[in-house]
């Protein structure tokens, strides 16, 4: 058997080293959506408007809704630390 045959089913593509990057991204993201909705308490899980926004209250979010606001604190949090990363850098360069 030629060294090439024995080592092919070890030796990923880059299709499949690509796949296994995004699922594990994926993961990461569902884990990280899992933990965050569970420290959510009852409070912090209502809007005081309904889902299609026309209707003011008492308004228990759906997780669509609660998908839509953990994505929405990841891209703001993302953005504030790329802000301070870059204060950072030009603090350090004056």
């Amino acid at each position: 058997m030629d060294i090439k045959e024995e080592i092919l089913p070890y030796i990923k593509d880059e299709s499949e080293i690509k796949a296994d990057i995004v699922e594990a991204k994926i993961d990461a993201f569902m884990i990280g959506f899992a933990d965050w909705l569970s420290k959510l308490s009852p409070s912090q899980k209502v809007s005081v408007w309904s889902k299609d926004g026309q209707h003011s209250g008492i308004f228990t979010m759906d997780n669509e809704q609660l998908l839509e606001r953990y994505k929405r604190m990841l891209k703001n949090g993302y953005l504030k630390q790329k802000e301070q990363q870059q204060q950072q850098q030009q603090q350090q360069e004056q």
